[in-house]
């Protein structure tokens, strides 16, 4: 998603990866986002901060704002590079 700015967030992040065969590793990744405080603005990477949607400058209203689950598939190619493919 890459849709959020770092500014009043919590992301805690817990990934795990293992090689089933040579040259090839799949990985996955789980990220959530919180504000920080629902008392400020949901920001985006760039630009003021969101105030539409029920995100910030709410106290009432639950901080958590999403969760994201991240796939990566990564083949080793040649010593020179690689290829990866990722949902």
């Amino acid at each position: 998603m890459d849709i959020f700015g770092l500014r009043n967030m919590h992301i805690p992040r817990v990934g795990a990866s293992f090689t089933p065969v040579k040259d090839v590793s799949l990985s996955v990744e789980w990220l959530g986002f919180w504000l920080a405080q629902t008392t400020d603005f949901l920001y985006p990477e760039t630009g003021p901060g969101r105030n539409r949607n029920g995100y910030g400058r709410n106290p009432g209203f639950n901080s958590s704002v999403g969760n994201e689950i991240d796939l990566l598939l990564t083949w080793q190619a040649a010593s020179w590079g690689q290829l990866q493919s990722g949902y």
